[in-house]
């Protein structure tokens, strides 16, 4: 294994998402890793490292030309360096990375994918067919929860699947000149109620209708001295009706990290009604900030509830507006502010959510592939 090349790419390494490559390639222990990032990615690991994507910067047919130039780049890399196993993290434009992956498979190369969900979020049934070509293409797909490796094995008739939990995010690891929101300051310093949030990117999807619409029918949420924030970029349903309640703040757009992390820091509970979901890295992030989570009962959500404690906060057994309502009001009546996870729950989760763990268990799945030993191609 020693003699063996590695290329992990990450085509969407930079903000959030640069953290789980950060934490996962500094506990992976071999010496000929290569990471093939995005040219935003600041953060310092003990491998080599390729600059190569910057789709991001552009629009349209510059940003799949930059992406699709920046794929083939990874090919003569694998041709330079002798690699024998690559692992992809994300796809952008799957239609070409399925020819990649094809190419890569003829050279005799070992290919990993980590399936952070099964399908692109909203995105239906529209990608399923250039899915499941990839997923019974590469060698081994990785899930993060038993929920996924059940739904891949459901919707795609995959045997290929491992499962490796995706470890606790820790956002003070990114630093930024960002400045945060002055109104952010100004109404979440020094709240003297309960402060809900809801962040991050606002889909349907995460239930953010069910928050708006819980927060709008109930005179006691409204009257309170409690605050409902909601901080991301997406459509918000009711915005008009919602702007004219005092006590609920609205910030319309992407967070930078120190806006992130100010939220979470001065949040008592983070609202998680989605109605799909196959891992949120937002849940893990709040967690490692010891704050509490209100989450709809699906597997990938209440997973460390079942593993850990029941003490991580409040399931919504049924994903309605009325349950989480009831929820909230109670919350209201037991004055639960500034109320964090113990001590002894922390240890539990950042022991099961170990990042030292995941890096052994993901060198051990290399090892394992690599020992069908196979000729390349040139």
């Amino acid at each position: 294994m020693k003699d063996k090349t590695i290329l992990f790419v990450d085509p969407m390494s930079y903000h959030n998402l640069a953290l789980y490559d950060y934490n996962l390639l500094l506990h992976i222990k071999h010496k000929r890793l290569i990471f093939a990032c995005n040219k935003k990615f600041d953060l310092s690991i003990p491998h080599t490292i390729y600059h190569l994507f910057s789709y991001q910067e552009y629009t349209l047919l510059r940003k799949i030309l930059s992406y699709v130039f920046s794929m083939i780049k990874i090919l003569v890399i694998c041709e330079k360096m002798k690699v024998n196993l690559v692992h992809f993290q994300w796809l952008k434009f799957p239609f070409f990375d399925y020819i990649i992956i094809k190419i890569l498979k003829y050279r005799k190369i070992k290919v990993v994918y980590t399936a952070h969900n099964a399908l692109p979020h909203d995105s239906g049934k529209k990608y399923m067919w250039i899915y499941k070509l990839i997923y019974h293409e590469v060698d081994k797909v990785i899930c993060h929860t038993h929920y996924a490796q059940v739904q891949l094995k459901y919707i795609f008739s995959l045997q290929n699947t491992v499962v490796i939990p995706h470890g606790l995010l820790d956002l003070k690891l990114l630093q930024e000149d960002s400045d945060i929101d002055l109104n952010l300051i100004s109404h979440l310093e020094n709240a003297d109620g309960i402060v809900f949030s809801f962040l991050g990117n606002i889909s349907n999807y995460k239930g953010i209708d069910i928050v708006v619409e819980t927060w709008l029918s109930s005179n006691a949420l409204k009257k309170s001295n409690a605050k409902l924030l909601i901080a991301g970029s997406g459509v918000i349903p009711n915005i008009e009706k919602l702007s004219l309640c005092e006590n609920v703040l609205l910030l319309n757009r992407m967070l930078n990290n120190n806006e992130l992390q100010f939220c979470i820091n001065h949040s008592d509970f983070i609202l998680m009604p989605y109605k799909e979901i196959s891992q949120s890295g937002l849940l893990l992030t709040v967690l490692t900030n010891r704050k509490k989570v209100i989450v709809s009962n699906l597997p990938p959500l209440i997973e460390p509830f079942e593993f850990i404690s029941n003490d991580l906060g409040y399931i919504l057994e049924e994903n309605t507006s009325d349950n989480l309502k009831a929820i909230l009001e109670q919350i209201l009546i037991n004055r639960e502010k500034g109320v964090l996870l113990s001590e002894k729950i922390f240890e539990e989760l950042s022991e099961y959510y170990s990042w030292e763990k995941i890096g052994v268990k993901t060198l051990q799945l290399y090892t394992n592939l690599l020992k069908n030993k196979c000729k390349r191609v040139v």
